[in-house]
């Protein structure tokens, strides 16, 4: 049923066109019969001519119809992969970790050495088997002429932190020696689930107050910096490799 009623969409048109050009060729030409040879002359090109035009027209028609349906067809794919993609790096992110970090601070320490510290983490996904070893730059400096006399132990320190909730801080129990000068420096290199990063530890004694400046990095990209209010004193800038 559905086929006839096409059929007789497509041909309802040519027929009627083609039966008014022949009307009115026969009532044009004075000189010609009526007749059903003649009639059939004149009706059978004009029908099979418009019947191709009009053929034409709804294969046009179809394929722009087909065209847009790929077109959205693609639309959703895409839109359905992006969605995926998305969802896979998210997933991934919380497996491994994704870019999130850790970095060491804590509150205003009370005198020349550093306790209650904090480990705090930055980023949306968790951080896993998290593991640190702060180096004393200055200490280091100190023994770097007779380092094989003198024990790793006295510049640098380990410690394994485990696992860290997103945005949360994590109390370590240990102490950071700032020594008796009004400037500190500290590398703490981070490893975990997701690679290492390191912190860079900047400290500088202002009106009798420790003030810090830290700058995480991961992969050579900068993804955290805090610098206490007061740290810079001019329009200096922090040298974070020195």
């Amino acid at each position: 049923m559905s086929t006839f009623k096409q059929l007789i969409k497509e041909f309802s048109i040519p027929a009627t066109l083609a039966l008014v050009w022949t009307g009115y060729s026969l009532y044009e030409s004075k000189d010609v019969q009526l007749s059903v040879k003649n009639f059939v002359d004149v009706f059978g090109p004009s029908f099979f001519f418009v019947s191709w035009l009009v053929a034409q027209w709804f294969r046009v028609k179809k394929q722009q119809g087909v065209e847009r349906g790929l077109g959205t067809i693609e639309k959703n794919i895409q839109e359905t992969l992006s969605k995926l993609e998305k969802t896979a790096v998210q997933l991934a992110g919380h497996i491994t970790g994704g870019n999130s970090i850790c970095y060491l601070h804590g509150p205003q320490p009370n005198g020349n050495i550093w306790t209650s510290l904090l480990i705090i983490h930055q980023g949306e996904h968790p951080l896993y088997d998290v593991a640190m070893r702060i180096f004393d730059v200055d200490k280091f400096e100190l023994h770097k002429s007779n380092l094989n006399a003198v024990p790793a132990s006295a510049y640098e320190q380990s410690h394994v932190i485990g696992n860290l909730i997103p945005n949360h801080a994590r109390f370590f129990p240990l102490s950071l020696d700032l020594g008796g000068n009004s400037v500190k420096k500290f590398n703490i290199f981070f490893t975990a689930r997701n690679g290492s990063f390191t912190q860079l530890m900047r400290c500088r004694m202002v009106n009798g107050v420790w003030l810090f400046a830290t700058q995480v990095q991961l992969n050579n990209n900068v993804e955290f910096t805090k610098i206490d209010d007061g740290y810079l004193q001019t329009e200096e800038e922090i040298d974070w490799n020195s």
